[in-house]
């Protein structure tokens, strides 16, 4: 449960502001905060809406904290912020690719592989749809490591 959403939103609108080992401490610390879900149990259409809107903020956050991490090659963060995505939407390939590359810079390839196949095997059944061809370059690529 979340107990101090003012200083989720607050970290969650201070973050452009910052460079990037205060974005990782701050991105850290909202995720931290974050943990379960926002007001679980509630179902009035004010805290839905709310949740939602949350979601969506710690989802981007996540996002931008991953392609931060890739310019600055930190593998081990973007390999955890996208598995945070992943663990949203399982069917998320952006994520899923962010991983996988992550993964295989840390030398972590068959976990790449696995997560390939996660998301794929999701993918196939949810969209009745093959997985992208970002997707598939960076499972042929973790087979190479």
């Amino acid at each position: 449960p979340w107990h101090d959403l003012c200083e989720v939103e607050k970290s969650l609108s201070g973050l452009r502001y910052l460079e990037w080992d205060d974005w990782r401490a701050a991105l850290n610390q909202v995720l931290a905060l974050t943990e379960g879900v926002y007001l679980d149990g509630c179902y009035m259409d004010w805290a839905l809406e709310r949740r939602e809107t949350l979601d969506i903020q710690v989802n981007d956050a996540l996002f931008k904290g991953c392609a931060k991490g890739i310019e600055q090659e930190a593998w081990g963060n973007v390999a955890e912020w996208s598995q945070r995505i992943l663990e949203r939407d399982g069917c998320n390939q952006a994520a899923a690719v962010h991983r996988m590359r992550a993964l295989c810079q840390l030398g972590r390839s068959e976990d790449a592989l696995r997560t390939y196949e996660s998301v794929a095997r999701k993918v196939r059944a949810e969209y009745e749809d093959e997985p992208s061809l970002e997707m598939v370059e960076w499972a042929a690529r973790a087979r190479m490591f």
